[in-house]
């Protein structure tokens, strides 16, 4: 789970969309599963467990909000009501804590089975997917909250309807898990790079590669297994706000610079020291 530093809200801002206001400070980017939001999303209320509705967002509700994608949002409507309080938010401080990630991202090897609406197996393979697993309790209900690795795991294995297969309708796992591959062969082709300035561009088009497909945290795991260096990984994963002031109308450029959205000048904005 990526590590989010909230900004203040200043009070020119409380009459923009919260989910501008997000989008602006975090990217678009699910808060949860880190799935890009390319179609649709929504603004969530941690303190709450309900989706914000409205234009306008007050300073207390701020503090609350996170971005869901489709299929996070449909996993907490379903999720126990209990897990709610224990949850581990994106900027929790122990969320982003020296001793490392409390969410672990792990490529793994397990049979997938499709089973019609009997149950029944129609067809199985063995693919290598993305587990999210943690010992800490708190990340563990936010797993089950928000079903991380799907409602197919049934303990070592997935279990797929084939309807649910044919109609894409939760491709979380498997898209991290091709993130996962591609940031693996970008970061062996750096760390086979010689030449300076070939090591400069390679690192730039891996940091861009991954703001662009998403999924920070399994990503950084990726590289992290390739390369093994954090000052390589810092140049990769951080946030590095723009050293040039930026100008929003109205806005201070304090306040500014922690609401420029994503894109080649920042691909994770918000993304808190690690």
């Amino acid at each position: 789970m990526r590590p989010l530093v909230r900004p203040a809200l200043p009070p020119q801002l409380q009459h923009v969309p919260a989910a501008r206001l997000l989008v602006s400070a975090f990217g678009n980017f699910c808060s949860f599963c880190e799935r890009p939001l390319l179609d649709s999303l929504w603004v969530w209320n941690a303190k709450t467990g309900q989706s914000q509705e409205g234009d306008r967002c007050t300073s207390e509700d701020w503090e609350h909000l996170y971005l869901l994608d489709h299929n996070c949002h449909e996993a907490q409507r379903h999720a126990s009501p209990l897990d709610l309080p224990l949850l581990l938010l994106p900027t929790d401080t122990a969320a982003f804590l020296q001793e490392g990630p409390p969410l672990l991202y792990i490529l793994t090897s397990m049979s997938r089975d499709q089973v019609n609406e009997e149950q029944k197996l129609i067809q199985s393979d063995n693919v290598d997917q993305v587990l999210i697993s943690a010992s800490d309790y708190r990340a563990q209900a936010t797993i089950r909250y928000f079903a991380l690795n799907t409602a197919y795991l049934v303990k070592d294995r997935l279990v797929v309807p084939r309807q649910d297969h044919l109609s894409l309708l939760d491709r979380r796992m498997e898209q991290r898990s091709e993130a996962w591959r591609e940031a693996t062969q970008a970061a062996l082709d750096l760390r086979e790079a010689g030449q300076s300035e070939v090591v400069k561009a390679l690192t730039r088009q891996l940091r861009q590669l991954i703001g662009t497909t998403g999924f920070w945290s399994t990503c950084r795991a990726a590289v992290d297994l390739v390369l093994q260096d954090p000052q390589k990984l810092q140049e990769i994963f951080a946030a590095n706000l723009p050293a040039d002031r930026p100008v929003i109308a109205g806005l201070a450029a304090k306040h500014a610079i922690h609401f420029l959205g994503n894109g080649p000048h920042q691909p994770f904005p918000g993304t808190a020291p690690f």
